[in-house]
């Protein structure tokens, strides 16, 4: 693999991180940081990683206390891309792993830094999974094949 400059780059290593309570593992390339400890507050928890040097940010939430009359297309037109959402962006519908799932993306601008971003967010078994991340935009590039494997190799445990 060779970067914008010709110069051959080492390939990106991963390891597996699995949520101790069973929901999902996914990977996440050696040397980014994360906190082990997970807190479940109300039946929903977040795991952060971090690349070096604070370059990108890629976080999975995981919140399993939804209602029984939970309504996934109203929370996504309330909570995903109403006025509580924070950021805005086009909004699309794709699928993941056969679920139905939205995904929006933003740039943004932050202590005279700019930024781009994006989240995807789908339900199975139940579980409402809020998938986040973030960069500088002068490494969208390489950062967006980044976040885009992770999103593509999360695996979600199915209950039994």
């Amino acid at each position: 693999m060779k970067n914008a400059l010709g110069i051959k780059q080492k390939p990106i290593e991963y390891a597996l991180f699995r949520d101790p309570i069973g929901r999902f593992a996914i990977p996440y390339p050696l040397g980014w940081k994360f906190d082990p400890d997970i807190l479940v507050v109300d039946g929903e928890y977040c795991v952060s990683f971090q690349s070096p040097n604070g370059q990108g940010l890629f976080s999975i939430t995981a919140n399993g206390s939804l209602d029984k009359k939970f309504n996934f297309e109203s929370y996504v037109k309330t909570e995903f891309i109403g006025p509580h959402s924070g950021m805005h962006g086009e909004l699309k519908k794709e699928k993941f792993k056969e679920t139905t799932c939205y995904r929006k993306e933003y740039i943004y601008e932050s202590e005279g830094r700019k930024y781009f971003g994006g989240e995807k967010v789908f339900v199975k078994d139940h579980v409402l999974y809020l998938l986040t991340y973030h960069a500088l935009e002068n490494k969208k590039a390489e950062m967006t094949k980044i976040f885009e494997y992770l999103m593509n190799n999360l695996i979600i445990r199915t209950r039994k």
